[in-house]
């Protein structure tokens, strides 16, 4: 499945409140695309009316000619794999027995994974360096480490669509900059539609090809990262005055 990820006048909240509105976007196959905004500014809300775990208030989404919003969640969950920004761990569970339950929306028997089901964990296990913990239970693992196995499972989905809130969280800086080299390498060889909210504007300067600015639920800017990433942008999305290197690189805001 392939096409263009096209969301118009997208509103969404909780309740009576609106997070978002009036969000219109155009995200392309092969692409690693990212979401930035001050705290509060409705990113998560975004993603979480993308994977339909909140209804619309307004607004379409499609994927080429499918309208998503249609889709039962076993059908949606076939085309669009979110990874949240935090999760409770699976305690009884190993690390492969938690990426394996990202299978469940493509099983024709429940709870019995094929060869093409194992094949696929195999895969995420591997991208995500955690064959070494395969058999350990996920209560003993690392903050850091967690969060690999919630990116694991979202590739395990194997989706045409992957949302990620925050995949860089509680990681260091070397392992912040593998994961997303990894998953923009993902996105290009697979034909995949990546979509992460990130905080840090350097990392999205240096691996996002879009970039949607998300100011108090409305969208700001849109469009490549040396186009949006701008002093008088960046001031306004985070209202305060960035400061930038020597070499032209942003430092902080």
């Amino acid at each position: 499945m392939s096409g263009e990820l096209r969301i118009n006048g997208l509103a969404a909240g909780y309740g009576q409140q609106q997070v978002v509105r009036g969000v219109s976007a155009r995200f392309k196959a092969g692409q690693f695309s990212c979401i930035l905004g001050a705290n509060a500014a409705g990113k998560t809300t975004l993603l979480r009316a993308l994977a339909g775990y909140l209804p619309l208030a307004a607004g379409s989404i499609q994927l080429g000619a499918i309208d998503l919003t249609r889709l039962n969640p076993r059908e949606r969950a076939q085309i669009i794999a979110a990874v949240p920004q935090v999760a409770q761990d699976i305690l009884p569970l190993t690390v492969r027995q938690a990426v394996s339950m990202a299978r469940y929306p493509h099983l024709t028997t429940r709870l019995r994974l094929n060869g093409v089901d194992s094949a696929a964990v195999d895969r995420a296990l591997t991208a995500m360096g955690l064959n070494a913990l395969a058999q350990q239970s996920c209560g003993r693992l690392s903050g850091g480490e967690w969060r690999r196995v919630l990116i694991a499972q979202g590739m395990a989905q194997e989706t045409p669509v992957l949302l990620l809130d925050e995949p860089t969280a509680f990681l260091d800086p070397p392992a912040q900059r593998q994961i997303l080299a990894h998953v923009r390498r993902l996105a290009a060889e697979r034909g995949l539609i990546v979509l992460a909210v990130l905080h840090d504007v350097n990392l999205a300067r240096d691996y996002a090809g879009q970039a949607l600015l998300l100011r108090d639920g409305e969208l700001l800017a849109s469009g490549s990262p040396a186009s949006v990433l701008t002093p008088e942008l960046l001031a306004q999305l985070y209202s305060c005055e960035p400061v930038w290197l020597t070499a032209g690189g942003l430092l902080s805001c």
